[in-house]
């Protein structure tokens, strides 16, 4: 279908299309959106791409994102300000240096394709287009279902990079190659665990927000470690830019202060199908006594 001139594929960094939405090409935005009466066509699969990349490969954001599959279009659309980043493509906005110990792993998941054939003669008995179609130029009728995630990680010494460039081509053999479960030995969930310095990104398109908090609740409350999980969004930082500044500058200190190492998680929910009502901060100080391991095992929320 793609090879048809009329056709243009758009990777989706709002959220909001649907089979239906009218799109403006000139604008790189999304319009109303027509009413469906039935899909032509579902089809369910499992197919994932892991991806590790190093410092020493990409010289800043923009190249990551485009060995990641973003186009040139879209980047600009988001580097002139005509398309808000969101997800992944907040990367855009990442400010930490990119250098030998910045390492990146992408991971990408699709699990269903919805289709709307859509032609001259039977558009009319599927869909009912609103009365004002603006400036529409093209309908979405495929989308792929699936979710993204973007590990930035930034480690202190150039023998800690090598260890850690090791273990993330480690996993993503495994992520590639089979459907199971990842399953790490304990040298490397202690690898990770010491890790202090990781910026996380996340897109989806079917995946349900509260999956991601219990998931990431219970990974990180089984730890022997001390973890932070920050949950932020583009539109809060935005809309409260210093509150965003003050969780910060406390969370640096705390860091700072610390007689322990804590490893610092940004949740990214800028993509997520509901929004995130509020900044919220989890304190995860998991211990080794199994008595205290079970009074935090749902962590503590520390209001900043």
């Amino acid at each position: 279908m793609m090879s048809n001139p009329n056709f243009i594929q758009r990777r989706a960094v709002d959220g909001s299309g649907q089979l239906g939405s009218l799109y403006d090409a000139s604008s790189d935005a999304l319009l109303k959106c027509c009413r469906v009466e039935k899909l032509e066509n579902t089809q369910f699969h499992k197919d994932s791409i892991c991806q590790v990349f190093q410092g020493t490969q990409v010289n800043n954001v923009i190249h990551l994102l485009k060995a990641i599959k973003f186009d040139d279009a879209l980047l600009q659309s988001i580097l002139l300000g005509m398309v808000r980043p969101f997800g992944i493509s907040s990367l855009i906005n990442y400010n930490q240096p990119i250098n030998d110990n910045t390492h990146f792993l992408y991971y990408s998941y699709t699990c269903r394709t919805d289709k709307l054939s859509v032609t001259a003669g039977k558009i009319y008995q599927n869909i009912s287009l609103p009365s004002d179609l603006n400036n529409a130029t093209h309908m979405i009728t495929e989308i792929i279902y699936g979710f993204e995630i973007l590990c930035v990680i930034q480690v202190p010494t150039t023998e800690s990079s090598v260890q850690i460039e090791d273990l993330l081509n480690r996993i993503s053999k495994q992520l590639q190659s089979s459907d199971k479960p990842l399953k790490l030995t304990d040298k490397e969930e202690r690898q990770i665990n010491e890790l202090s310095d990781v910026t996380i990104f996340v897109s989806e398109a079917c995946v349900d927000n509260r999956n991601v908090d219990e998931l990431l609740d219970r990974h990180f409350s089984k730890e022997n470690s001390s973890v932070i999980l920050w949950y932020s969004s583009d539109r809060l930082k935005r809309e409260n830019s210093h509150r965003w500044t003050q969780i910060y500058e406390k969370i640096t200190a705390q860091r700072q202060q610390a007689t322990q190492q804590i490893s610092l998680i940004y949740v990214d929910f800028s993509q997520f199908s509901r929004n995130l009502e509020d900044f919220h901060v989890k304190n995860l100080p998991i211990q080794s006594s199994s008595d205290t391991r079970r009074r935090h095992r749902r962590g503590k929320k520390i209001d900043y």
